[in-house]
């Protein structure tokens, strides 16, 4: 399965040997905001929601009649995408547009950073019937499901799995990538003061975690093993565990869908994995990684746990 922004999603790079590639936390990444995007995207004002043209610039304050459509090219899909989750979460979180767009485009730029340049080498592509199904799934979404995961570790603003598709990856197992999204089923793992790594493909479920577990649909259990995320309602112990990334720890120890303290959705992930280890796993991957490593997502603090 594709790394992607809700996987994964969605993914902050961290440079720096001291910095993990996630954590048993789900929690600890840089917050480094150099990548394509920025704080505004590439492809226009970051403040602007409602334009439905090719190239997401302009548009009017109010709510788009129509969902947000695929960019013309491929480095504006940030901030065509961020539009589209802010325009829901103006309407369903009484949220501030030119906050929100500051807030997503720059966690999409920083999991999607240089995607016209790996257009032009041929690593990656921007498929626009992904970005239309995503965009019209964000679009019709109830605010009483808004959203449907937390948006760390991968995680998904709506039931549809195209939101994960929006960038087609054409590296495999082994071969040399920059960034996540390069990979076609795996993560990319670049060495310390290296700009080039190479893609270690996921492992099946009931793996050892020492392989790498795909961070967006599985966890690595107790018994250091790959599991599947876990349903709402299910027991758990950490919210990396659960496939809305929220344990219910202070109450019934469950697995729960966000709450109003979730409502403002940030798509979160890393760019790549710069000490090379392995996200999703407990221990490092077979690049002589020195960290301990488990859990994909970005800079941001553990979600609120609902109430």
């Amino acid at each position: 399965m594709r790394q992607r922004i809700f996987a994964g999603l969605l993914v902050v790079s961290s440079l720096l040997l001291t910095m993990h590639c996630g954590s048993d936390d789900g929690a600890d990444f840089d917050d480094d905001s150099s990548s394509n995007g920025g704080s505004g995207g590439s492809g226009g004002s970051g403040g602007s929601v409602g334009g439905t043209s090719g190239t997401p610039e302009g548009g009017s304050s109010g709510a788009p009649s129509e969902p947000i459509a695929c960019p013309d090219e491929i480095d504006f899909m940030p901030t065509a995408l961020a539009q589209s989750i802010c325009a829901k979460r103006r309407d369903c979180c009484a949220d501030d547009i030119d906050t929100c767009m500051t807030e997503v485009v720059t966690a999409l730029g920083k999991t999607y950073p240089d995607l016209a340049e790996a257009e032009e080498a041929g690593t990656a592509a921007l498929d626009c019937n992904a970005f239309d199904t995503c965009a019209l799934a964000i679009h019709d979404a109830d605010c009483d499901d808004w959203p449907l995961q937390s948006g760390s570790l991968g995680g998904l603003p709506v039931d549809e799995p195209a939101c994960l598709e929006i960038i087609t990856a054409t590296a495999r197992d082994g071969e040399e990538c920059s960034y996540n999204y390069e990979c076609i089923d795996g993560i990319c793992g670049v060495a310390e003061n290296e700009t080039v790594g190479t893609c270690d493909e996921f492992a099946d479920v009931g793996d050892a975690c020492d392989a790498v577990c795909d961070p967006v649909t599985m966890f690595c259990n107790g018994s250091n093993r790959c599991e599947a995320r876990l349903a709402n309602g299910d027991p758990c112990t950490k919210d990396d565990e659960c496939e809305s990334r929220l344990c219910d720890l202070s109450g019934s120890g469950e697995c729960v869908a966000p709450g109003p303290e979730q409502c403002k959705y940030v798509p979160e992930g890393i760019a790549h994995c710069a000490v090379v280890g392995a996200p999703g796993s407990q221990h490092p991957s077979g690049w002589g990684a020195l960290l301990v490593l488990a859990g994909l997502g970005v800079s941001l603090a553990r979600r609120a746990r609902s109430e």
